[in-house]
């Protein structure tokens, strides 16, 4: 699973775009490194691009844990915004039960369809460059 990753200093963004395969032990192992990165900052906006992942076997148990985890280990101090951009019903149902488990917090996660929509959402500008 290629993950292409890119801190946007102007904007205060990450962007990630993920090709497929998305194995869960992948994605969860690329999720806790995220997690754990002292070096991004509070309070950033994340644009995640699941767009091109047709499938997974990411189960909604190992999206609980994941949701548990990071529940447990927010660190950031400012609100952190979250746009996962997906294309497939079945992508966009994992990310809304992760949205369901994450709950309200430190983070607030949406799961789009739309990419120009997903970034105003984060306030950023239509044409600035993804990952």
């Amino acid at each position: 699973m290629p993950i292409h990753q890119r801190w946007d200093d102007e904007h205060g963004a990450l962007f990630v775009r993920f090709e497929p395969p998305l194995s869960a032990d992948a994605f969860l192992a690329w999720a806790q490194a995220l997690n754990d990165d002292a070096t991004l900052p509070d309070g950033r906006r994340e644009f995640i691009d699941l767009s091109a992942v047709e499938t997974s076997d990411i189960t909604g148990e190992r999206l609980r844990e994941l949701a548990d985890a990071f529940r447990g280990q927010d660190r950031t101090r400012g609100q952190t915004r979250i746009a996962v951009l997906v294309s497939r019903d079945v992508v966009f149902g994992l990310g809304r039960m992760y949205q369901a488990y994450r709950g309200e917090g430190a983070v607030d996660l949406e799961v789009f369809r739309d990419a120009l929509e997903a970034r105003r959402w984060l306030d950023l500008p239509d044409d600035v460059a993804g990952a």
